[in-house]
């Protein structure tokens, strides 16, 4: 019995301090976008930039403010367990060209090369379509976000008796190994100043995991700074 309730008292408290630092990182994030409107608007007051570009800087940061609601309601409903899943037959071949082709044009921009290699895939596979868009839509967005001009981003996707494997590979600054255990927890980030400029609110890859374990799924990365990042979704048949 005492063996019982040293347990459930650790287990209490690491909540506990799971619970206050989930509170400070949402703070910080709410305060941060919020500090660079009230900058913006009192530089346009004392005359140092234009109304033209305070609004348009202060318009990013609501954007930011209004993706950070979006992700935090996805992880509260799947915390709650109230995502439901639609699962129906989907063929995956026409999903990934029709996602691939969404993230075409800002490849372009950047000069990166983005491909879609199918592999023995059956005709379709169930899961849902509308959660499984906003796991590649994430990975995707990573990636052509770390990967330099003239650089390549490679959606691949494989079958067998099991498993339907979803792959984006980029060959792109890649990530330290002391990251990775860290990598799908919420808020975190790997580099602070980099995600900031870029949007990120260190909520994509957690929204990643979650969606995919909705799947009965399960996620893997493997990187290596300066050669690039694989980041695989495994979904049951």
């Amino acid at each position: 019995m005492s063996k019982a309730f040293n347990k459930m008292t650790d287990a209490l408290q690491t909540q506990r301090e799971i619970r206050r630092q989930l509170i400070a990182d949402i703070s910080h994030e709410l305060n941060t976008p919020l500090s660079i409107m009230r900058l913006e608007a009192q530089g346009m007051t004392d005359g140092m930039q234009t109304p033209e570009e305070a609004a348009r800087n202060i318009q990013r940061e609501i954007d930011l403010l209004s993706g950070l609601i979006t992700d935090l309601e996805l992880i509260a409903e799947a915390d709650q367990q109230a995502i439901q899943l639609v699962k129906e037959p989907v063929a995956v071949a026409d999903f990934l060209t029709e996602i691939t082709g969404r993230w075409q044009s800002e490849a372009n921009t950047q000069s990166i090369q983005l491909q879609l290699t199918l592999e023995s895939l059956p005709p379709t596979v169930d899961f849902d379509s509308g959660r499984m868009w906003q796991v590649l839509d994430n990975l995707l967005r990573n990636a052509l976000q770390h990967t330099t001009q003239g650089g390549q981003v490679t959606v691949t996707a494989s079958a067998d008796s099991t498993h339907l494997t979803l792959t984006v590979h980029d060959n792109g600054c890649g990530i330290d190994a002391r990251h990775l255990p860290r990598l799908f927890d919420r808020f975190y980030r790997v580099d602070e100043a980099r995600q900031r400029i870029s949007g990120g609110r260190g909520l994509g890859l957690a929204i990643v995991k979650q969606l995919t374990e909705l799947h009965d799924g399960r996620v893997e990365v493997t990187s290596e700074p300066s050669v690039g990042s694989t980041f695989s979704v495994l979904l049951p048949r």
